[in-house]
């Protein structure tokens, strides 16, 4: 049985939060052989510092970027590792607790 994430409705909440979080902190002149693991990580850090976001919301966001990577790395765009690999998940703000 599907678990509840899946489909149209997840599928347009994960864009928009990525539209809302991410595009005004990535340049629209992207050039990949500058993007660094460090670079990640700092999007990443500056994302949870001015947004009041949970760890799953984080690791959603990173999946963008890492998945553009993937992308390019696929279409010979660049080589090596996916800059995105070793970022971190920031550390979340604190949740209320949640009952399953």
């Amino acid at each position: 049985m599907p678990s509840g994430r899946s489909g149209p409705a997840h599928s347009q909440l994960t864009k928009n939060r990525s539209k809302t979080h991410l595009k005004a902190k990535m340049r629209r002149n992207f050039v990949f052989v500058d993007y660094r693991t460090v670079t990640g990580e700092h999007l990443l850090q500056e994302t949870a510092r001015h947004n009041d976001l949970g760890r799953a919301t984080l690791t959603q966001l990173k999946s963008l970027p890492r998945a553009i990577f993937k992308y390019a790395k696929r279409q010979g765009v660049m080589d090596g590792v996916n800059p995105m690999q070793d970022t971190s998940i920031p550390k979340p703000r604190n949740s209320e607790p949640t009952s399953a």
